[in-house]
């Protein structure tokens, strides 16, 4: 796929999969304001992708992710990946567990939180790329979104 550089804004001349391994709730929050119109077909399929990302299996009772959140503001406090058989996170913070890993989670928490957005992303790398700090070219960011082996669906 082809993906077109934005032409305005802070992220000008960066990829719409750019953005989200940058700053999901900018991705966000555009889309939501009608600011991707004109990348409207790209920004669907990747917030479709971005919401429903494929947890990696290992292990025989599989992966789930679980969303912690903080218990003073609500907003996102870390991500995890525990097994699926294994009890809900003990103390106390709320969680949400899921079976696929949603870049959307910060901002549907608390619009604006960038650093929840930091936190997701970084664990998204940490559980693709094995280094939570991975340095995500535009190639990288582009070809992590075009393998439908990362999305759980269709």
């Amino acid at each position: 796929m082809t993906w077109t550089p934005l032409d305005f804004g802070r992220y000008r001349g960066k990829t719409l999969p750019q953005v989200l391994f940058t700053d999901p709730d900018y991705f966000f929050w555009a889309l939501a304001e009608g600011a991707l119109r004109d990348f409207l077909v790209e920004a669907e399929d990747l917030r479709r992708k971005a919401t429903h990302i494929r947890v990696r299996q290992t292990g025989p009772n599989g992966l789930a992710v679980e969303y912690i959140i903080q218990p003073r503001d609500g907003r996102l406090a870390d991500v995890t990946f525990v097994p699926r058989a294994q009890s809900l996170h003990d103390g106390g913070s709320r969680v949400v567990r899921m079976d696929v890993i949603d870049l959307s989670v910060p901002r549907r928490l608390a619009p604006f939180d960038k650093m929840g957005g930091g936190i997701v992303v970084a664990a998204l790398k940490g559980h693709y790329f094995e280094n939570r700090h991975a340095r995500m070219t535009r190639r990288r960011a582009e070809r992590f979104f075009e393998d439908p082996g990362n999305f759980a669906v269709a």
